[in-house]
């Protein structure tokens, strides 16, 4: 496993995370809320990583108690919002890292503390009342156990199939494709439990199915394929056209400079290369 970087404030977050228990959030978290002193510490640890310093994060995560803690858990949280790419913009620079370590990695964190840190992309139901639990506190990243991380095959999804704040802002149009013709292809459990019946149904994996689901993501693909914008239209259009034609530092470097560039603190002056 990697080494924990008490610098990042992914990593910051996931640490301080993983030492509350959920016992005390319960039991505290009404108290926690309205107490103007952890809303200040809050509002300090925001500024300080949306400014590039984590070292008082760092500490009260070492030496802190839960309040402490959930405190910092807060105050990360609302910083991360920045790198959220579903609300967020050009991230400051102090997070551009993480704003390109996610457009590479699909994650925020680095991966030393297990599991991940991912940006948060719904939201639950019970807005205005407090939270039952830790996660249902976070409202920019969402803090998946290791657990739960290491039963899932993951995968990058290409630009074209990420949701964008833009994208959201003008409306999303969503369709959906019948993929079963016939009862017979459905798949009936019964299970009963404490003398009650509870029905699972779902594909029974037929031949006939297969080459249905087959036939229509064939069409769908040429659809978005058909959609899509010509290579050269997509350079004029864009801010930036990114030639990965360098090792991964320089590309790495490069991006993350045109990140402070739009953020408008860029250290190496305005210029864009091509």
């Amino acid at each position: 496993m990697r080494q924990l970087s008490m610098d990042d404030p992914a990593d910051l977050l996931c640490a301080a995370y993983d030492t509350i228990p959920r016992t005390a959030f319960r039991a505290s978290i009404e108290h926690w809320e309205g107490d103007p002193s952890l809303d200040a510490v809050s509002a300090r640890v925001e500024a300080a990583a949306l400014a590039g310093g984590n070292a008082d994060a760092a500490r009260l995560v070492a030496t802190g108690d839960d309040a402490a803690r959930y405190a910092v858990v807060r105050g990360l949280d609302r910083a991360l919002t920045h790198v959220n790419p579903l609300t967020s913009g050009v991230p400051p620079p102090a997070l551009a890292a993480l704003a390109l370590r996610h457009a590479r990695d699909g994650r925020l964190d680095t991966g030393a503390a297990g599991g991940a840190l991912l940006p948060r992309v719904a939201s639950g139901g019970r807005r205005g009342q407090l939270a039952e639990d830790l996660a249902g506190a976070l409202g920019a990243v969402v803090r998946v156990p290791p657990a739960d991380w290491a039963a899932c095959d993951h995968a990058v999804l290409p630009p074209w199939a990420r949701l964008t704040r833009a994208d959201r802002e003008h409306g999303l149009r969503i369709a959906a494709t019948p993929m079963i013709a016939d009862p017979d292809e459905l798949a009936w459990e019964v299970d009963v439990r404490r003398g009650l019946r509870f029905y699972r149904i779902g594909p029974a994996d037929r031949p006939t199915t297969r080459r249905r689901v087959e036939q229509v993501v064939r069409v769908l693909d040429a659809a978005r394929a058909a959609h899509q914008l010509p290579e050269a239209e997509k350079v004029a259009k864009a801010d930036a056209h990114v030639v990965n034609d360098g090792d991964r530092d320089a590309l790495r470097a490069w991006v993350v400079d045109r990140f402070a560039e739009y953020a408008g603190r860029s250290p190496n002056g305005p210029s864009i290369r091509h």
